[in-house]
């Protein structure tokens, strides 16, 4: 058998497969994780194309057309277009909606917040003003460009935690008219926040800098990201698992702060950092500062920057 028969029967097989089963039981896998192994395809193919032993070739074929079938099925499986979709509404009674708000209301006994923000591609803003401010009296507010059929919110509260889940109704897809899914946050300056958001291939745009933040986790596929933190809370921590992306991280200058990344292929701007180990930077003023950031950052090929202000 040749071996390009071998690979494009190999790729049309499995594509067709993972749709057949996709079109019964809505299987759906991560950009973000399939974009970091997608590389392998290119070098199994390179290695092939070097290697006598036409057993092992074979094998390297298979593989490389597994990797690839599955990251065109993962980049189509990223929503961009919407057509029917069947979906199954189960909002908190307390969480207030309109055709496009949700919101929870704010009591001064919840001290600590944990905000857990699970959507698709799309652009995710903490900083768009469509109210004329970035916070809310609310303990969180959020708009949305589709309509409230689209997304799921839930609030539990105990004692003075609570913990806020948003995310994208799971949705049978079949590909139609595009569409705009902007989301807009606007959070309650109050509490302590513990943020995490889990997008696909995206553009995030978060100022931060008038809450009280002591955890952010990032986990994205290929995106652009702004974030900006304040200098509301002594002891930050930041973690971003990226595909190939744009990232610009902005601190305060008076906190120390520390990057640790494993960024292979990666422009790396750390201005005002030192580079103490392979993959550690610091500011000059970390060990002296009693303020800390710390940063740790595992990209593909992207380009990132940290910036003082």
């Amino acid at each position: 058998m040749k071996l390009s028969n071998l690979f494009w029967g190999t790729l049309f097989l499995l594509l067709g497969l993972l749709i057949l089963i996709n079109n019964f039981f809505n299987i759906s896998i991560d950009i973000s994780i399939v974009w970091k192994i997608a590389p392998m395809f290119l070098i199994l193919i390179g290695f092939s194309l070097m290697i006598k032993s036409l057993s092992i070739r074979y094998i390297l074929v298979v593989i490389s057309s597994i990797i690839l079938s599955l990251t065109i099925f993962a980049a189509f499986d990223t929503p961009k277009f919407w057509g029917n979709i069947y979906l199954i509404i189960n909002n908190d009674k307390d969480v207030k909606t309109d055709n496009t708000l949700f919101s929870y209301d704010y009591n001064d006994k919840i001290k600590e917040v944990k905000l857990s923000f699970n959507a698709s591609a799309g652009k995710f803003d903490l900083s768009d003003d469509f109210l004329g401010k970035s916070s809310t009296e609310n303990l969180v507010l959020i708009k949305t460009s589709l309509s409230k059929d689209f997304y799921d919110m839930n609030v539990n509260q105990i004692d003075s935690i609570a913990e806020i889940n948003f995310l994208m109704k799971d949705a049978k897809i079949e590909f139609g008219d595009s569409f705009n899914n902007k989301v807009n946050l606007y959070l309650n300056e109050n509490p302590l926040w513990d943020l995490n958001f889990n997008c696909g291939a995206s553009k995030m745009d978060f100022d931060l800098k008038k809450f009280k933040v002591k955890n952010i986790d990032v986990k994205m596929g290929a995106a652009d990201l702004d974030l900006k933190i304040g200098d509301k809370y002594s002891n930050v921590r930041i973690s971003i698992d990226a595909g190939a992306s744009r990232i610009k991280i902005k601190i305060p200058e008076n906190f120390g702060c520390e990057i640790v990344t494993d960024a292979v292929l990666s422009h790396r701007d750390f201005e005002g950092f030192k580079k103490t180990e392979s993959n550690v930077f610091r500011t000059e003023n970390f060990n002296a500062s009693e303020n800390k950031i710390f940063i740790d950052l595992n990209c593909g090929a992207s380009s990132i920057a940290v910036k003082r202000y």
